[in-house]
């Protein structure tokens, strides 16, 4: 079986059987760009928290996505996510923050 959702044009849910027999639950996310309004920043992440909280709790989440976020001098916090080799090492957070 395998469905689909999308959430408005930045977010798209996929929910599968995988091959290990577990249900996977895939979210391609394309998040607003740093400049954009606040209020559009926020309705982007009210709708990932929706599209989140439908995922049943036994899937497998994999969320894909470009977060247009600068880590900042803290990089090392999410060092075990992103690494220490991305693009803002060193720079202040950005207004999307973390």
């Amino acid at each position: 079986m395998f469905s689909f959702y999308q959430f408005g044009p930045r977010l798209l849910s996929t929910h599968f059987k995988a091959v290990i027999g577990q249900h996977v639950t895939m979210v391609v996310a394309y998040a607003p760009m740093d400049m954009s309004n606040a209020s559009v920043k926020d309705a982007f992440h009210l709708l990932m928290f929706s599209c989140l909280k439908v995922v049943p709790r036994v899937d497998k989440v994999v969320v894909l996505g470009d977060f247009n976020v600068e880590l900042g001098y803290n990089w090392e916090s999410f060092a075990s996510t992103v690494g220490r080799h991305h693009f803002h090492h060193g720079k202040a957070p950005s207004d999307n923050g973390e």
